[in-house]
């Protein structure tokens, strides 16, 4: 069961290595959003650069669409700093859930090298019973053998090795029954470890499961309020692009009907100059 856990926890180190692996991409991913961030930020201030220097009738009628891109800029930020956020989290999850399944495998490393040193003591009590019993029972061997030989039995000795025979015998089922009852308290504890273990693996489990159900639920509402966003945003662009083409067109009519006035006064001043 060591070698087990043992073989357990180098699987854990893999697993730690491959988040780790796991983390530095997301840290990559991480700045390479946040470059994107500057990016747009920087975009964002060259277009409020560009509408500022442009002439006064195209500063007015294009100061919705400043407003829409300035808009549409904000928005994508907000998405992009939510991504860099839950990349963020997603990280910190990578690296905190490893440690936790190694300290799982530590936890119970430890309640099995508590039960093996425990075994071990009963063990030992045990040989030294057996020791005890052996050296009894070797007396006792050598004194019958003694008496026999020198042929001074009597009654009273007879009895005396009945009684003899019987004790040992007790101390022998005694310490059989004694060598069973405490194989039994063994196996009990290792269903008592076994019991702790598994509630502990259930325990995280089910905290893992509510954490998992807690970011659902959070992912759900953040893609209603993504998807409602969206669909703004489309709106906004729709009208904007409506609005510019408005914009466009009646530049257009007003700067063919400047073309035509100019054209008519200079034939005025044509005729004029004729006369």
């Amino acid at each position: 069961e060591s070698v087990t856990l043992a073989n357990r926890l180098i699987e854990g180190q893999v697993l730690n290595a491959q988040c780790a692996e796991e983390s530095y991409l997301l840290k990559r991913e991480n700045c390479t959003l946040k470059k994107q961030i500057e990016e747009l930020n920087h975009l964002n201030t060259d277009t409020n650069n560009n509408n500022h220097n442009n002439n006064n009738y195209a500063q007015t009628k294009t100061r919705d669409s400043s407003d829409f891109i300035a808009e549409s800029d904000d928005n994508e930020l907000e998405i992009l700093q939510e991504t860099v956020n839950r990349l963020s989290a997603e990280n910190r999850r990578l690296q905190s859930t490893p440690n936790s399944e190694l300290a799982s495998l530590q936890e119970e490393l430890t309640l099995v090298k508590m039960r093996d040193a425990e075994a071990q003591v009963n063990l030992n009590e045990l040989r030294q019973r057996i020791a005890d019993l052996n050296r009894e029972w070797q007396l006792h061997d050598s004194t019958c053998k003694i008496a026999r030989e020198t042929n001074n039995i009597s009654v009273n000795h007879d009895a005396y090795d009945l009684i003899a025979h019987e004790l040992i015998a007790l101390k022998m089922r005694e310490a059989q029954t004694d060598c069973e009852n405490k194989l039994l308290s063994q196996k009990l504890m290792d269903i008592e470890t076994q019991k702790q273990v598994l509630h502990n693996q259930i325990k995280r489990q089910d905290d893992e499961m509510q954490r998992i159900r807690h970011e659902l639920d959070q992912s759900r509402v953040r893609e209603n309020e993504l998807r409602s966003q969206l669909n703004e945003i489309r709106n906004q662009i729709t009208d904007g692009v409506l609005r510019q083409k408005e914009d466009s067109m009646m530049l257009r009519i007003r700067e063919a009907e400047n073309t035509q006035a100019l054209g008519d006064l200079r034939q005025r001043i044509a005729e004029l100059e004729v006369q």
